[in-house]
């Protein structure tokens, strides 16, 4: 009977260990619906993805679902919209090296684009 080296033991997996669930960084709620904001660092920085959720009571409690009417889809889309600005927010307070454009760099000295005002600069 062979025996394991302690070589081959420690390259066994070892048990999972039970960890917290992940929580979203940021919520928004607009009447019943939601958007969970959920951070993910990368080599490259920080990444957000989002979810969305309409809320709805019925006769066991609260309860969320992903799918949509028609009197929804205004409100995602302001929800959205409320969403997106709170991540740009965060990536410019978090980013240092974002700076405005010069008012040279586009004729009446800003892009058409609001999201143009400021520019990453490359290493």
């Amino acid at each position: 009977m062979a025996t394991k080296s302690a070589t081959q033991t420690q390259q066994q997996p070892k048990a999972a260990t039970p960890t917290a669930p992940r929580k979203p960084v940021h919520e928004l709620r607009l009447g019943r619906l939601k958007a969970a904001i959920w951070e993910n660092p990368t080599d490259n920085g920080v990444r957000y993805n989002v979810t969305f959720a309409r809320l709805y009571k019925d006769e066991t409690g609260w309860h969320s679902n992903d799918s949509f009417g028609v009197d929804d889809l205004l409100g995602l889309a302001k929800l959205a919209d409320q969403t997106h600005s709170w991540i740009i927010q965060s990536n410019r307070s978090r980013n240092s090296r974002l700076l405005p454009f010069s008012s040279t760099a586009w004729p009446h000295g800003r892009s058409s684009f609001p999201n143009d005002e400021l520019r990453r600069l490359e290493p």
